[in-house]
């Protein structure tokens, strides 16, 4: 079940600064300092939670959840930010694994987040391809 936090308005607002600060930038490493000065680099997994935290700082409630191993077509399709017809045609595909339970498919979080990983890497190169495209021709 989820877990709301009411946040207090010296909070929101030292996040809201934050995000103002970070200009659509995204959080792509974070080093905790402990109190004896150690340092320790936080893994990427964690560090992707931290921008929807501090939004949802920003805005004065968080919910937290914590997420199955197993997933529903719903929760897939929204972890990855598509329609479930969209997810099931990635699944048809082969470019997803499920497993089925009856009549409704089913997803392990490790094969979503790992598919959600690699798409994100593929749009990245194409993005580099694409501005190394433009420089070649010198356009801005």
């Amino acid at each position: 079940m989820a877990q709301t936090t009411f946040v207090a308005e010296s909070v929101r607002s030292q996040a809201r600064e934050l995000l103002s600060q970070s200009q659509g930038r995204e959080i792509v490493a974070t080093t905790l300092v402990m109190d004896d000065g150690s340092e320790l680099v936080l893994p990427e997994e964690v560090v992707a939670m931290i921008a929807p935290l501090i939004a949802g700082l920003a805005h004065g409630e968080v919910r937290m959840r914590e997420v199955p191993e197993e997933l529903t077509t719903t929760m897939a399709a929204s972890f990855l930010g598509v329609s479930r017809p969209t997810l099931m045609q990635l699944v048809t595909n082969g470019l997803l694994e499920s497993r089925r339970v009856g009549s409704h498919h089913r997803f392990l979080l490790g094969d979503v987040v790992a598919f959600r990983e690699a798409r994100r890497a593929t749009q990245a190169e194409a993005l580099a391809a694409l501005r190394a495209f433009d420089e070649e021709r010198g356009i801005e």
